[in-house]
């Protein structure tokens, strides 16, 4: 019984060295970066898994000069690789975590100032996340932020993580997908392809990706608040944390580029239909006096930059259910804009594009009510020019608020 044991025993442990060293070598979650180890140009279909702690370490191995963050439509559109990232602002890493806020993108960047030299940041701001009940109690935001991770954390996460059954199976996965060219994966710079919408594109169709965006996003919009908390702190927790981003900013001599998100114009009209457009102007006017009140006096480049509205990207047509050939260039979805159109707006920020093509807006206080007022003009225009969708959108509106209102 004894040699039983002994030898039950060691085959347990021989079988878990194995797992623990085959999960090492082949890395599924781009966390270890062992040498000798499986190829980092194979696709990791199961990074999302971790895919906080695998940006959080990459941003402290790597040392980037700008840090992109925010949540998947920042992940998708921007490409650290992009040829229209001046070279002053590289290397450059795409830190966004989908499904974030800005609390998020603060945390990142507080532990990125402590290890790294960061001087640059892209940061997206998403208009929901900001939405809040006016009858809502609001608490202070702690000012403690959270530090890097220390050796004891680092085992002891790794090694959960090393043994796991699951990783073992993410790592089979991943080496089963090393010829797939619509595999999922997340590169080594925390960008998003998104290869597998552009299979799902290929087989189904773009019709279908947006009427299902459409469908959610009516549902969701149909739930949220209509308004927004403007004082300047003690209420939204939004509005604090924004003041500790450009605190910190201050502080560390990091210039920062607000961006407002290239929203396709089915998510306009769904937001006009469910009666958020008056809160999407006001946090708008809201972004600009807090953000020019909080950066430094001497910033000379534009710090908020709109690429929300009618422009000629977001008006892209969209093919018809069924159609499985006509592609939509800029967009994968109402939400997710792709990274051409990631690059059109890296351009227009950084100074290569100067064009007064109509697409993107330094946003400030002597121009953005009449943004808002041209957003309004434009909003009604493009419902005359497209009765048959915009009553589809109306209608998609109307049955999830009622739906919403039942439950």
């Amino acid at each position: 019984m004894t040699r039983f044991l002994a030898l039950s025993a060691a085959a347990f442990a021989g079988f878990l060295l194995f797992v623990a060293g085959f999960n090492l070598w082949v890395d599924p979650y781009r966390t270890w970066h062992l040498n000798g180890g499986y190829s980092e140009a194979n696709p990791r279909p199961r990074a999302i898994q971790h895919v906080a702690l695998f940006k959080q370490r990459a941003v402290a191995m790597l040392h980037p000069v700008t840090l992109v963050l925010g949540n998947s439509r920042a992940e998708i559109g921007f490409d650290p690789d992009s040829a229209y990232w001046p070279q002053r602002v590289r290397p450059v890493f795409n830190a966004a975590i989908p499904g974030s806020g800005i609390e998020t993108a603060l945390h990142a960047f507080a532990r990125a100032s402590e290890t790294g030299q960061v001087r640059q940041l892209v940061v997206g701001l998403e208009f929901l996340d900001f939405l809040v009940d006016p009858s809502a109690t609001m608490q202070a935001v702690p000012q403690t932020l959270p530090s890097v991770e220390s050796d004891t954390g680092r085992l002891i996460t790794d090694t959960s993580i090393l043994l796991s059954l699951d990783t073992l199976f993410d790592s089979v996965i991943t080496v089963l997908a090393r010829h797939d060219r619509y595999s999922a994966d997340i590169t080594s710079y925390g960008f998003n392809p998104l290869r597998e919408y552009e299979f799902s594109a290929m087989h189904e169709g773009y019709g279908k990706l947006f009427l299902q965006r459409d469908t959610e996003n009516a549902r969701a919009y149909a739930k949220l608040p209509k308004a927004i908390l403007v004082e300047r702190s003690g209420t939204s927790k939004e509005w604090q944390i924004l003041d500790q981003l450009l605190a910190i900013a201050r502080r560390n001599d990091t210039d920062i580029k607000f961006v407002i998100y290239p929203y396709h114009a089915h998510i306009l009209q769904l937001l006009k239909n469910a009666h958020l457009v008056p809160a999407f102007e006001a946090w708008k006017r809201r972004l600009v006096e807090v953000i020019q009140s909080g950066r430094a006096p001497s910033t000379p480049q534009c710090s908020l930059w709109d690429f929300s509205g009618y422009h000629m990207f977001a008006r892209e047509p969209v093919p018809a259910l069924g159609d499985t050939k006509s592609v939509v260039e800029s967009y994968w979805e109402a939400g997710h804009f792709k990274r051409q159109l990631g690059d059109r707006m890296l351009a227009r920020m950084f100074g290569i594009d100067t064009t007064a093509s109509g697409f993107g807006t330094c946003l400030t206080a002597a121009n953005v009510d009449d943004t808002n007022a041209k957003l309004e003009r434009d909003q009604d225009r493009y419902a005359v020019e497209n009765p048959e969708l915009s009553a589809e959108l109306a209608r998609l509106a109307l049955v999830r608020t009622i739906r919403s209102e039942r439950n």
